[in-house]
């Protein structure tokens, strides 16, 4: 069973509000594919925005060097995190990960900002930000890629204090982004390293992905592992939820649990759903659904189904499995099923066209806590672990080196 309290810590820590912050880009990490407490059932919309990627056959001819495997790029270092060094090109990678977020977020409200999105990551120098301590936009992507940094630092130290290592499934999810990533150079005509370079910047070579799909993740980890660990009595969750100002008995319903399998279909060139890409995807569902029925026909069947065929990045390596899942946070299409008069083990296909177009495969499992038992419990160890987070980030000593002002 898996926890929807997912750490995202690609966030704006300054005065920018964190909703900048939400948005998701094709050289994200798989932690990036992760939802928070209160968005935790939207992942089987944002996946379609998660697994789309517009420049694996339409790159620009650019003039890029053949590594072969070494960075021709002089790296440097260009921190120094309680005594741990960052290369100037490993800071490359956190840098453009927030710039893609930050971009998908604003789209074509980034003007608003003061952001010209049309340059990409050059001239963010010379567009001003009141946001940074520089006045400009780079000089704010930086900081929060330096916050970033300092954050994985911390987390990555609890995670080796207490034996937190990465799971199977998630070294097979960065393994299955990392082929991903591989074929999408191959596509386009270019090494790994040269396809790294240009996604991520100067220096910036497949094992700098890597190392970064690693860190993100175990520091994810780490943050989910002291969040679930964080226990309050029944009185202090009454109590608490009281004090979050939602009318009574607004959320004294069981949340719901299910397991589903998205079979995305497969738009063209113009980004449209024909009439036979989306008959095709309901008639693949239609096929795994029989494949299952045919078999053991379990939860624990359905679930190794949804670990093979599944379109949902945020839940095929869990078995597809939704937990805590609440009225009208999914799509209608699926909440009306799971809010059904239902039992355990129905089963269905149901099929969706709007923020995304595809069929699921749905498995019901069962219900789970009040919901606002468990919006009071999810608030509580939230504000409970950053407050931990914050204390820890406190004793972090940060220094620049030379290789720094070379970033973005």
């Amino acid at each position: 069973m898996i926890s929807f309290k997912k750490f995202i810590y690609i966030t704006a820590a300054a005065s920018l509000s964190a909703a900048l912050m939400a948005g998701c880009s094709s050289e994200s990490s798989s932690e990036s594919q992760s939802t928070t407490a209160q968005d935790q059932n939207e992942a089987a919309e944002t996946v379609v925005e998660e697994g789309s990627d517009e420049t694996t056959t339409s790159l620009p001819e650019i003039d890029l060097p053949d590594y072969e495997g070494e960075a021709e790029f002089e790296d440097g270092v260009a921190l120094i995190v309680n005594g741990e060094e960052i290369s100037a090109s490993q800071l490359n990678v956190i840098y453009t990960v927030i710039y893609n977020r930050l971009a998908d977020s604003l789209g074509s409200s980034a003007s608003y900002y003061g952001l010209d999105l049309s340059t990409g990551r050059d001239g963010l120098e010379d567009q001003s930000c009141t946001y940074s301590s520089d006045g400009t936009w780079r000089g704010y992507i930086l900081e929060q890629a330096v916050s970033n940094v300092e954050q994985m630092n911390t987390l990555h130290a609890y995670a080796d204090e207490n034996g937190i290592t990465l799971s199977d499934a998630v070294k097979q999810q960065i393994a299955d982004e990392l082929a991903e990533f591989e074929e999408k150079a191959k596509d386009a005509g270019y090494s790994a390293n040269e396809y790294a370079e240009y996604c991520f910047g100067d220096g910036v070579i497949e094992a700098t992905y890597e190392w970064y799909l690693n860190e993100s993740n175990i520091s994810t980890a780490a943050y989910n592992s002291y969040f679930m660990a964080q226990e309050f009595t029944d009185e202090e969750i009454a109590e608490h939820y009281a004090e979050m100002g939602y009318e009574e008995g607004e959320n004294d319903y069981e949340t719901v649990a299910m397991r589903h399998i998205l079979v995305m279909a497969e738009a063209d060139e113009n980004g449209e759903y024909s009439d036979e890409a989306i008959e095709e995807a309901h008639k693949k569902a239609e096929e795994i659904y029989e494949e299952w029925k045919a078999g053991e026909a379990t939860e624990e069947s359905f679930a190794e189904l949804a670990n093979k065929y599944s379109d949902d990045s945020g839940s095929n390596t869990v078995g597809g499995l939704y937990e805590n899942i609440y009225k009208d946070g999914l799509v209608s299409e699926i909440n009306d099923f799971v809010f059904g008069d239902r039992m355990y083990g129905d089963t269905t296909v149901v099929d969706h066209s709007g923020t995304y177009t595809g069929s699921h495969v749905i498995f019901f499992v069962g219900t789970g806590e009040v919901y606002s038992t468990y919006l009071s419990l999810e608030d509580l160890r939230s504000s409970a672990t950053k407050e931990w987070l914050n204390e820890r980030l406190e004793s972090v000593v940060t220094e620049y080196g030379d290789a720094y002002t070379e970033v973005g």
